[in-house]
Order: structure tokens, then sequence, then C-alpha cells
């Protein structure tokens, strides 16, 4: 209330300041009636400008101040001629109707304005809503499924008359240590999103053995393929880059993770790794179906699973947060055509201060 209050003040006091200052720099340069009766017709309209009240105020005073300094007689409200009354009329119309004028045209452009605001804020509301029901079916979606194959899983080991040999045993334990692992990498996404969106991702730089945190990306996707699928070709025995190495092998693990599940069985998906300037160049390469150039930024959206691109069975969040992850390194990340088929991620990022 005192905020409103002070902001229906302030072009009030603004006007009265306007019209003694105008005022003041007409005598001071001996204006005749003409140029006064102008210049406070321009001054009503600039005080309108802060709407009703302040123009209204500001048409008083200088119809005051005009008849008191440049009426004959002259420091005086006594007009002494019909000639000063006209003019009086004259001037009390033009300087009302310019002011009026003025204030109602502002007044609805901050209607407008308003109305504007109004509508983007319930296209924003639609938007986030929209957005988070889109999040909810993604989560329980990609949260079902895993937590369906380990519930499974470990109900029949539990089983007393289930009668199970190694292999079989085996078999279902990896299945559920593959699911949790999976769930694992889910939630890491979902909380590297959450730190996407409040602004606080920010990498923390060390010289970083490339190579290294490549074949430990490998290392933890193990289930999606068998070791020969996955050729890590290095360019030179040690590429080293000042990043973050937690945030450059989750980029990895995404990219690996889509690139396995766009690959045809009996494929290979290669990693190739080189010094780039004086920063490094990954390129994850699969021989799947690749992805169309117009969809080619698309993927990195949020909840994008386009038919036939690399994330379309996964969360819809991977590239998204690969992307965020690069760009906070000052790097990039693109998609380019495999020859003779297929998708190749191409990973830029430059060197940053040693933290």
């Amino acid at each position: 209330m005192d905020g409103l209050r002070s902001r229906s003040v302030v072009p009030v006091l603004l006007a009265v300041v306007a019209v003694a200052v105008t005022t003041v720099g007409l005598r001071a340069v001996d204006a005749d009636t003409t140029t006064a009766a102008l210049v406070y017709v321009v001054v009503v309209v600039l005080t309108a400008l802060g709407g009703y009240w302040s123009g209204g105020i500001g048409a008083v005073l200088a119809y005051v101040n005009m008849n008191y300094w440049f009426i004959p007689k002259y420091e005086s409200f006594t007009l002494e001629k019909s000639d000063g009354f006209v003019t009086m009329l004259v001037f009390a119309l033009a300087a009302v109707a310019a002011g009026f004028t003025v204030a109602r045209v502002n007044a609805l452009r901050h209607q407008a304005e308003e109305n504007e605001r109004a509508a983007f804020d319930a296209r924003l509301d639609a938007a986030v809503n929209e957005s988070r029901a889109g999040f909810l079916a993604a989560m329980t979606h990609n949260l079902r499924t895993p937590l369906a194959s380990i519930k499974a899983s470990v109900e029949t080991l539990e089983d007393p008359s289930a009668a199970l040999d190694d292999g079989t045993r085996a078999q279902l334990l990896a299945t559920a240590h593959d699911e949790t692992e999976r769930l694992e990498r889910l939630v890491t996404k979902v909380l590297e999103l959450s730190r996407i969106h409040a602004g606080a991702i920010q990498p923390r730089r060390e010289p970083t053995d490339i190579g290294e945190i490549t074949r430990g990306a490998v290392r933890r996707l193990r289930y999606l393929a068998a070791r020969d699928r996955v050729l890590l070709a290095v360019d030179d025995d040690s590429v080293v880059a000042v990043v973050d190495p937690e945030m450059v092998e989750l980029v990895l693990v995404v990219l690996l993770e889509n690139a396995l599940r766009a690959a045809p069985d009996g494929t290979e998906v290669s990693v190739v790794v080189r010094p780039d300037g004086d920063g490094c160049r990954i390129n994850v390469i699969d021989h799947g179906p690749g992805i169309a150039p117009e969809h080619r930024e698309k993927v990195f959206e949020e909840f994008v699973r386009l038919e036939g691109a690399p994330d379309s069975s996964g969360s819809g969040l991977g590239l998204a947060i690969a992307r965020a992850l690069v760009e906070a390194h000052r790097g990039s990340i693109a998609v380019e055509d495999t020859p003779g088929g297929g998708a190749t991620f191409v990973v830029s990022l430059p060197n940053g201060p040693h933290a």
C-alpha cells in the first residue's frame, strides 16, 4: 500500500516542480503571453504522462501561473481586458484537452502492458504445467521399467518354490544389478538437471586425462554392450585437458548410452579423443539410423525423444544435460553424419583455468 501511495505521489510532486521551474525560466527570459501559453501546454502534456492526477495538477498550476505572471494585469489574478479572458479560456481548454488525451493514451498503454503481462504469465504457467506434466510422465515411465525388472528378479530369487540353477540365478542377479545402475544414472540426470535449472553448475576444473575418464564411462555401460562392441580410440597416449572430470564423464556416459541404444547389434560405437588447440575434441560415433538435419538442434531439448534418435528410448533428459555441462565449460556439442550412416556427436572442450 505504501509503495502504491508513493508511486501516485511522486508524479504529482514532479508536476509541481515542473511548473515551478518552467515559470522561473519563462520569467527569466521575459517571455510573452503566446510563448508562455505554448510552453505551459507542453508542460501539461508532459505531466499528464504521470497519470490523471499529475496532469490535472499540472494544468491547474499552469493556469494559475499563466494568469498571474503573463496576463495583464501582471502579478494579479484580475483580467483587465476581455481578450485576456479569451486567452485564458483558450489556454485552459487546450491544456485540459491535451493533458486528458495524453493521460488517457498513457493509461490505455499501461492497461495493454498489464494485459500483455497477464497473457504472458498465463502462457508461462501453461508451459510450466505442461513441462511438469511431461517431466512426471517421463520419470514415471523411466522409473517403472527398471523397478519392475528389479522387483521381478528379486521376487523370483526369494521364491522358495522356484527351481533355479546357478546360471538363471546369476542372470537374475545381473539383471537386478544392471537395472539398479540404470536407476542410478537416471537419478544422477535428474539431480544434474535441477542444478542446471538453479544455475548452480560451476565446473571444478583440474588437469584431466580424457582417455582415462572415457574408459571409465565405457566401464559404467558394460550392461549395454560387450566390451568388444565399444572401440576406444585415442590419438595420443595422454590427452589432458583442464576440465571438470565428473561433468565430462557424465557427458560421455550420456553420449555413449545413446549411441549404444541407437547402434544395431554387431556394430561398433567408437570414441575418438584427440588434442584440439588448447583443449580437446571428443567424437562419439555410431552406425545407427542417424539424425535428420532438421532435428539436430531439437534433440538437445528436454524431454525430446524423436523416433529413431539416440535418446528415443531414454528419459529425454540426457542430451539436454550434456549440452548444458559442455556449455558450462564454454565448449560446444553438435551432431554430424557418420560416413556410411549413423550419427557422430562432436564435443569440443577448451582448457579453462586450473582451479
